[in-house]
């Protein structure tokens, strides 16, 4: 799972509470970091990745744009296609939300991009 911080403080303080091989603090602002954090996002590198909320405002839109063609496809199949997306967090965890019909249903958005 990625989690963006606003503050180098505030990803120290989160990777306190984890447990050892839990988690790794990277600073996107080095070059280095960059690179290592997309090595591991390539295909067949074993890992997977969930992109957590964050306070960045724009961040669920930005979501959207990035995997429209996911969450399009994902929509066809699921919901014919008639439907208005959000995203919405819940204990910890980021929903697709589906609207039709005047009934909303949830699913995870890794399970849509994946």
């Amino acid at each position: 799972m990625l989690t963006a911080y606003p503050h180098s403080d505030l990803a120290a303080n989160h990777h306190r509470l984890l447990q050892a091989g839990e988690g790794k603090v990277l600073d996107l602002h080095k070059e280095e970091s960059i690179k290592r954090l997309k090595d591991l996002t390539k295909p067949n590198s074993g890992y997977q990745f969930f992109y957590s909320a964050t306070r960045d405002k724009d961040a669920r839109q930005k979501l959207v744009r990035e995997y429209g063609t996911s969450i399009k496809e994902y929509s066809k199949t699921h919901y014919g296609g008639n439907f208005v997306f959000g995203i919405r967090v819940e204990a910890g965890q980021l929903y697709g939300t589906f609207s039709y019909e005047k009934q909303t249903s949830g699913v995870l958005f890794y399970n849509i991009i994946k």
